[in-house]
């Protein structure tokens, strides 16, 4: 039997401000990638499709699939063909992209001024106490994990922010008598990234530079 892993890439996408760069890279990705890009209207949101679909081909070739095809589950979250899950996100100029053996979700956020009208919608009680100190980090923090873990579920928003709730302490989530895991990273004091996953295996954090082949 495999050893579970959890493997999260990231990478800063500013290089692909340089224009050669870009279009270098961008005739790599698929097809349908492309188009997704070229529909696009702002260059920082082309930058970051690009750049997951580069994350995401490199850890898949370090898994040592260089021929992809996407899988989708009852929720319609996608896997792919021999039980690689793989998860995307980005924010501000990251991009992350988390692969494991094992089911996934994973969510980057630049830490920006707290929205305590979004927290008092759809954090719990206890959340809220947190934001008393430092909010906007803790906003950052605990949306992070919530949002990973309805990416793990693959319900997305259809599952309300309240029916669970984050335990930083612990870095987990307890929902339906089942306990979630969670791997929190801090991205150069300007992000926070979180990768839940049902197995509680340390995630193997991978920087790469984008600029290099």
């Amino acid at each position: 039997m495999d050893k579970d892993f959890i493997k999260l890439y990231v990478a800063n996408v500013s290089v692909f401000e340089d224009e050669s760069l870009f279009n270098e890279s961008l005739s790599n990705v698929s097809l349908l990638r492309r188009q997704k890009i070229k529909d696009l209207r702002f260059r920082r949101d082309k930058r970051l499709s690009l750049g997951v679909e580069c994350l995401l081909r490199i850890a898949l070739s370090n898994e040592g699939c260089t021929d992809f095809e996407y899988q989708y589950d009852s929720n319609g979250k996608p896997y792919i063909k021999g039980n690689l899950f793989v998860n995307l996100s980005h924010s501000g100029e990251m991009a992350i992209c988390a692969i494991s053996n094992q089911p996934v979700g994973c969510d980057v956020e630049i830490i920006k001024p707290a929205k305590l009208n979004l927290a008092k919608k759809y954090f719990t009680e206890n959340e809220n106490k947190l934001l008393e100190n430092d909010a906007d980090t803790m906003f950052c923090r605990i949306w992070s994990a919530k949002e990973s873990f309805i990416k793990f579920t693959g319900l997305g928003f259809r599952q309300h922010l309240k029916t669970f709730e984050v335990d930083l302490c612990k870095d987990e989530i307890l929902y339906s008598d089942r306990i979630y895991h969670l791997n929190e990273f801090n991205l150069d004091d300007k992000y926070r990234c979180c990768v839940c996953s049902l197995s509680d295996v340390p995630t193997e954090l991978i920087e790469v530079d984008l600029s290099k082949k």
